[in-house]
């Protein structure tokens, strides 16, 4: 097989976009390059989720920006299907990366929550990203995070401080991911 040609159309096969359901996505620069965090860059990227939900094509729960990923909890209104929200996030922020020397990776990972899965767990795994990844540590905030939705979630009100995680969460939430196979 020649790997020049590329088979992302096989990536889309079984993905199905329902509407009010509760995905969580993550949207990686291509080559996983760094710089998305950079405070120019990322207030535009944040600017552009606003737009979003602004329209009504969807409903942000919570997102955070690191480095080379963004990971949104996100609810696809009635208008657009997520690959067709998340295609207008990155066509409303291409040229701001460009200007960065950045562009978006061809697809996205997105995993729909069921009913019964546990949307506290998806947004303290997003809230904790950059600091398991030890970009800041527990007694700093990470300016790219947002809780967009502050009644869909308990753990806030569990901040040290109302603002820092408490260190034990850190491994629970590992504890978590590997109990669900996630």
């Amino acid at each position: 097989m020649d790997d020049s040609i590329r088979h992302t159309h096989w990536m889309h096969t079984g993905r199905w976009s329902r509407t009010n359901a509760r995905y969580f996505v993550t949207i990686c620069s291509k080559d996983r390059k760094l710089g998305l965090e950079n405070p120019l860059l990322a207030t535009k990227l944040q600017k552009a989720w606003d737009e979003i939900t602004g329209t009504g094509d969807a409903k942000i729960l919570c997102r955070t920006i690191m480095p080379n990923h963004v990971h949104v909890l996100l609810i696809p209104g009635c208008r657009l299907s997520l690959g067709q929200i998340i295609g207008k996030w990155k066509t409303r922020t291409n040229k701001t990366l460009a200007q960065s020397g950045l562009s978006w990776q061809h697809d996205f990972f997105e995993r729909r929550l069921r009913p019964e899965d546990a949307q506290e767990a998806f947004g303290l795994y997003i809230f904790l990203n950059p600091y398991r990844a030890k970009l800041v540590g527990l007694r700093e905030q990470w300016p790219w995070w947002q809780l967009d939705s502050p009644v869909s979630f308990e753990f806030p009100t569990m901040l040290r401080d109302g603002r820092h995680p408490h260190a034990e969460w850190l491994g629970q939430i590992e504890h978590w991911r590997h109990a669900r196979g996630w």
